[in-house]
């Protein structure tokens, strides 16, 4: 427990949700969010609009049951609902079983399904060690975030300063399994999400979509240490929160 109480962190501040916002990319997401009531629009907010290109993307929710608290109605549960902002966060996933969540238009619900899924499939990859760091950069800003897994389940993630040293070592392409293993002091793992050097691509959401198939698919994305879930080595290390 010693070993690992240094890598503990705080919880993620604005700033540090801000920053993950723009270098994801989403802080060029033309994107308005429709609350309607019975057919009739109650509320409507627009985020990022574009000239001449205001609104193209819209959430259209509408309240399953009207006895549920609406600060309660919006909260999700997967890794990147907890990075970015809301609404930003109903992008990468529309399990509200409260609401219902409609998309618009079509290219903008296909693009959303693809990025619920391939963030689920980074989560599941990232949830295989017992610390996992996750380099995120891209659009002129970069943090490196560490997440605590406890049996697979996420019980904390945050950013640590002494990071940088391992986002270094892997632009260097130094980084080794068994420097983890002494930076840490347990088995962990390191994969960069790199949202640049995607265009023509013909939108902020594409380019995303794009960095997380990379990121999910690339072995040069990533340094694994061992896997801590495997049969010969079962004992997993409880974190004290």
């Amino acid at each position: 427990m010693a070993r690992l109480s240094k890598y503990f962190t705080p919880n993620l501040q604005l700033e540090d949700i801000n920053r993950i916002s723009t270098a994801l990319g989403l802080a060029q997401v033309p994107l308005t969010w429709i609350e309607n009531l019975a057919g009739e629009t109650v509320f409507s907010q627009s985020w990022n609009p574009q000239t001449g290109n205001t609104g193209d993307n819209k959430i259209i929710v509408e309240p399953a049951s009207s006895s549920l608290p609406p600060e309660k109605a919006y909260k999700g549960e997967s890794i990147f609902e907890k990075l970015v902002p809301f609404p930003f966060c109903i992008l990468f996933s529309r399990a509200r079983p409260h609401l219902l969540i409609r998309l618009s238009p079509v290219e903008f619900e296909s693009q959303v399904e693809q990025l619920s899924y391939l963030s689920h499939q980074l989560e599941q990859e990232l949830s295989r060690f017992e610390l996992s760091a996750l380099w995120v950069h891209g659009n002129g800003e970069s943090i490196p975030l560490l997440f605590h897994f406890v049996r697979k389940k996420l019980v904390r993630v945050g950013t640590l300063r002494a990071l940088d040293d391992l986002v270094e070592s892997y632009s260097l392409r130094k980084l080794a399994p068994s420097d983890l293993r002494q930076f840490f002091g347990t088995n962990a793992a390191f994969f960069e999400l790199k949202v640049i050097d995607f265009s023509p691509l013909d939108s902020p959401l594409a380019n995303l979509i794009e960095a997380l198939r990379t990121t999910v698919n690339d072995p040069s994305h990533r340094v694994l240490g061992e896997n801590l879930l495997r049969l010969e080595n079962p004992e997993i290390i409880e974190l004290e929160l």
